[in-house]
């Protein structure tokens, strides 16, 4: 059985964003794209103030806040379930087939402002 791999992304000490794999493989091959994807976040968070880097803790939280949530089950497009968790302050999507989960992602959002209600920025 391959074991699960993930990835966690922070932006200027915040953890905001994680995704999970069912396999190595997966993720090695993704990676370069959600770093990207993340990357292009950092850019418009950039400071100069120096950060620590989160601690073991702090990349623990998103992953058990969205394990603690409770989804919406619909069926996938191709194969599987996908599952959905809107919450405050968290978005979160899985696909789960055959009692296996293949992909998990978990996102911290923000609302920006009461006059942009629904607009969201990760």
């Amino acid at each position: 059985m391959q074991a699960q791999a993930g990835a966690a992304f922070a932006i200027n000490g915040e953890i905001i964003g994680f995704n999970l794999f069912d396999r190595a493989s997966t993720l090695a091959k993704l990676l370069p794209k959600l770093v990207s994807s993340y990357a292009i976040q950092g850019l418009s968070r950039r400071t100069d103030k120096g950060v620590e880097a989160p601690n073991e803790e702090a990349v623990r939280e998103l992953p058990d806040a969205v394990s603690n949530s409770q989804g919406r089950t619909f069926t996938a497009t191709g194969e599987g379930e996908d599952v959905r968790i809107e919450e405050a302050g968290l978005s979160a999507a899985a696909l789960v087939a055959k009692g296996r989960l293949i992909h998990l992602c978990g996102f911290r959002v923000k609302v920006l402002s009461q006059r942009h209600i629904g607009m969201i920025a990760f």
